[in-house]
Order: structure tokens, then sequence, then C-alpha cells
């Protein structure tokens, strides 16, 4: 964290990444996901030493890394491949080819492609040439599967269904599994104490994290000047487009599921607490005021949604009905963000 952000934003991703509830449930369980935390940590770590101190040695941190993944999650070894290519490319000022880093990334991805081939083989519904194929095909399925299970385990989101076009379920899967899990349900629905404390801390803590990633990517692309350097804004940006990409592809394989949908996205944990931090100390210094709007955006949306549930459960104040509580809750969100957009536009064209 110190080699790409600084001693100050580095506490506090440190701090993050240490503290974040749902890593520390995966790691009190049988789970894959804080090895693959750590692998993925280990194989970045190793990359920005090298990319400082230019020794060959650092990229044995770079080669374990991705050999714990192969052991644990092929599939998760070559995203990580990926984004380390990409970092490595765009934050480098002189765009040195480092040709045996490439030549080993290379060979390890061929190979991370035969086990993933190799492991869904054996799979006979699903039809594609080649791993790539296979994989494509396998998420195909997943992804409807996926669909049908979040409809089957909620009325509501089957009335949902059958009142919203085909073309629309998806996106609403995806979106729906981003909210997982939903921090007013934790609070309000029927369950054992020990069930509601867990979940209020898990939902508690990705709703904190939350805003700071909705914020990284316009951190990352303001004017310099302000937080990142020049020379990083386009592999900060980059870290923050892979994020933004791995939460979508959690919440679509794994839809309102509250269990593997969290353990999906929290595998790139140590990405997510750099651009939180580096999000949080940016907006500190510079002021802006889409933070506040997207604060704004998620505390309305908790307050709507909670509303919701209270008069569902509680048979409290006039149930609007879950359509009708919906509307609101985006009628008001696209009201922030257009109204903040049309202000920012409506003061640059004063000063101009």
């Amino acid at each position: 964290a110190r080699r790409v952000a600084g001693n100050r934003s580095a506490r506090l991703a440190v701090w993050i990444f240490a503290l974040y509830p749902e890593s520390i449930l995966q790691g009190s369980a049988q789970m894959r996901e804080p090895f693959l935390i750590t692998f993925v940590s280990l194989a970045f770590c190793g990359l920005l030493e090298w990319q400082v101190s230019r020794r060959r040695r650092d990229w044995l941190w770079v080669v374990i890394g991705l050999a714990g993944m192969l052991l644990v999650s092929p599939g998760i070894a070559l995203v990580t491949l990926i984004i380390l290519a990409g970092w490595l490319w765009l934050s480098q000022e002189e765009r040195r080819i480092p040709w045996p880093a490439i030549g080993a990334a290379a060979l390890l991805f061929v190979l991370a492609l035969i086990i993933v081939g190799a492991s869904w083989e054996s799979l006979r519904s699903v039809q594609g040439n080649g791993p790539l194929g296979i994989a494509a095909g396998w998420f195909e399925r997943a992804v409807k599967w996926q669909r049908e299970v979040t409809a089957g385990s909620s009325g509501i989101v089957q009335l949902l269904f059958r009142r919203l076009p085909g073309w629309i379920q998806m996106p609403f899967v995806a979106i729906y599994g981003i909210t997982q899990p939903v921090l007013p349900a934790v609070f309000i629905e029927p369950t054992l104490p020990v069930w509601r404390v867990l979940g209020i801390l898990r939902a508690a803590g990705w709703y904190i994290l939350l805003p700071g990633l909705m914020y990284a990517p316009i951190a990352a692309g303001s004017r310099p000047g302000v937080g990142l350097e020049p020379q990083k804004r386009r592999a900060w940006l980059w870290l923050a487009a892979v994020v933004w990409v791995w939460i979508l592809v959690a919440s679509l394989r794994a839809g309102g599921d509250q269990w593997d949908n969290p353990r999906y996205r929290v595998i790139l944990l140590a990405f997510q607490s750099l651009l939180a931090a580096e999000a949080w100390f940016h907006w500190r210094a510079s002021g802006n005021a889409w933070m506040k709007r997207i604060l704004a955006v998620e505390g309305i949306s908790i307050l709507v949604i909670g509303y919701w549930y209270i008069t569902r459960y509680l048979n409290l104040f006039v149930h609007l009905g879950v359509r009708n509580t919906l509307a609101i809750a985006i009628a008001l969100a696209v009201l922030v963000f257009a109204g903040g957009w049309l202000w920012d536009r409506w003061r640059a064209g004063r000063r101009a």
C-alpha cells in the first residue's frame, strides 16, 4: 500500500484489509477465499516491489502467489494475471516491456487454462471448443441458473420477474446482487440473534466500503494536482475498472445469494482496500461533491428499502409495495445524481 498510495492511505487500506467483516468470516471457516486473498496480495506486492527495485528475486513473490492460486482456483489465477499485466503496462512511465516476466506469465496463463479446461471437461452439459469455450459456456449457464435460483428464493423477485421485460431481468439480478447482504433486511427480518449480529456486521462492512469503491473511478479520473500522481492515474482507473467488473461478475454468478455473492466479491479485497482508502483521502483533499451525492443516494436507498421492510414485517405505516418502493428509490437516486450533474454544469458555465 505504501508503494502505490503513500503512508497515510496505506494505514487506512491495511485497517480495511485486516478488519473487513466478510474477510474475517471467510477466514474463520473452511473456505478458499482467505487463501486467494493472501495469494493475490503476495503477487501484487511482488510486482510493486519489482517496479521499484528491479530485482529479479521480487518476482518470486509473484510466482508464489500465482502458484498458490493455481492450487486453489485456476480461474482466479487467470483474473489476477490480467489485472497485474494491466497495472504493469499502465503504471510504467517508460513503458518498457519486461519480456522475461511476460514469458513466465504466458506460461502460467496457458497452464491455468489447461487446468480449468481439464476440470470442466467432465461437465457433459457444457458445450464449447477448448478451455475458453468451456469457460464461456459454463459461465453462461451458471448465470442463467442463478437467475432462476434468485427468483425461486424470493416470492417478491418472482413477482418482479413476471412483470419485468425479459431483457431487464439479468441487469436486475446484477444490481440486486450488489446490494447483498441488504442492510435494512438484516435489522428487521426475523432470525436468530447470532445471525442478526453476523448479518449486521457483514452488511455494514459492505455498505461502508461501497461508497469508496463507487467514488474511486471519479478520484482516479479527476484532474491532476489533488490525490493521485498523474502518471499513475491510468493504472488506478484500470484497478477501479477491474474491481467493478469483478463485483458485477460475482453478482451475476451468485445473484441474491447472501453467502456466495459476498464470498466471491471479497477475493479482490486487496485492490478494494487500496481503492477505498485512496478515494477517501482524495475526497478529503478535494472536497469533490460526488462523494456526498453517493453517500446521499446510499442513505436514501437504505431509508426507502428500510421503510418497506418495516411495513412488511412490523405492520407499521402504509405498505407501498415492492414496485412502488423500488420506483421511489430509483427516482430519488436519479434526481440526486442528475441534479448534481446539472448543478456542476451550471456552475462551470457561470465561471466561464
